[in-house]
């Protein structure tokens, strides 16, 4: 009786023992093919790439493929400088290599070239990956794609008319500015700009006419202006220009080059036109309520002392 119970469970063990395997085995197959799944996904809808810490290119996905306009094939084994943008903002990549060399994740916004010379955004993680002895053996990034919400955030900070800042974006801008002038203790001026009797190019020849004066006048404007200064559409006919580090005296020779360079231009239909610009240094005390308000003094100055004029206000 022991004997046959013995056999009997034998058999009951045995056959449970040489089910488990294939239990497991299925198990493993099925996580595999989850897996091989969901790689296939990432590859087709993830921006990722793998280089060698010189930045030389490894891999790519098919998403990375579809964003920059390269294939495979043109990507790996170059530099990933075949997608950079000349117009990258430099502290940004400054910011990205003492980070990832320093064996940190780094994250942020950045620009790139497509193949086509057009360009795109990618929201970025730049992930070290290190070997055996803590060393970088390579970087890996991963992206989204944020072309279109920048877009939409630029649209939401542009004039429409004039292709400017509008006036919500130079209202930050001139916080920040005020606040970065404060700190470090150097000079900040703003410049009002108001063209001369545009309400009567508007009642003679119509809002059309008037709307390219406008666009003209901004377009002289900016082809004058330095790098560094912040320009945007106060409002109707009023532009204003944030100088950082430039006092009074400085923003007035700027004034009187951007004066003289619409008085100079012969506009379509309505000829000669002038402007009037109104002038204001930051003090200790200002802020972005008082310094508007002493440039807009200035400004009202000019057009009562006979327009066509630059005028610095001195309170």
């Amino acid at each position: 009786i022991v004997l046959i119970v013995n056999i009997i469970l034998s058999f009951i063990m045995s056959f449970y023992a040489a089910k488990k395997p294939k239990k497991l085995q299925t198990s493993l197959f099925n996580a595999h093919k989850k897996l091989k799944s969901f790689t296939a996904i990432i590859d087709k809808y993830v921006i990722t790439a793998t280089t060698k810490p010189n930045s030389t290119i490894l891999d790519v996905s098919t998403a990375f493929e579809k964003s920059s306009g390269y294939t495979k094939s043109e990507l790996i084994g170059e530099p990933m400088g075949i997608i950079k943008y000349k117009g990258r903002d430099k502290s940004i990549i400054e910011e990205l290599w003492t980070t990832i060399l320093s064996k940190q994740t780094w994250i942020g916004e950045i620009q790139n070239r497509k193949k086509d010379g057009s360009t795109y955004w990618l929201e970025q993680h730049v992930i070290p990956t290190l070997n055996n002895k803590q060393e970088i053996e390579s970087f890996v990034s991963i992206g989204i794609d944020i072309t279109a919400k920048k877009e939409l955030e630029k649209l939401a900070t542009i004039d429409k008319l004039t292709g400017i800042y509008n006036r919500r974006r130079i209202d930050e801008f001139l916080q920040i500015e005020i606040e970065v002038a404060k700190r470090h203790s150097q000079p900040l001026s703003l410049i009002l700009v108001d063209i001369d009797h545009f309400k009567s190019v508007n009642d003679t020849y119509g809002h059309q006419v008037g709307d390219e004066v406008l666009s003209k006048t901004t377009q002289i404007i900016s082809q004058n202006l330095r790098k560094s200064d912040i320009f945007g559409r106060w409002g109707g006919e009023e532009f204003v220009i944030i100088c950082p580090q430039t006092n009074s005296k400085e923003a007035f020779v700027l004034s009187e080059k951007l004066r003289t360079a619409v008085e100079n231009y012969k506009f379509d239909t309505v000829g000669n036109k002038t402007i009037c610009l109104g002038i204001a240094e930051l003090n200790n005390g200002d802020n972005e309520d008082t310094i508007i308000e002493k440039a807009d003094k200035a400004l009202y100055k000019a057009k009562e002392s006979g327009r066509n004029r630059s005028v610095i206000c001195r309170l």
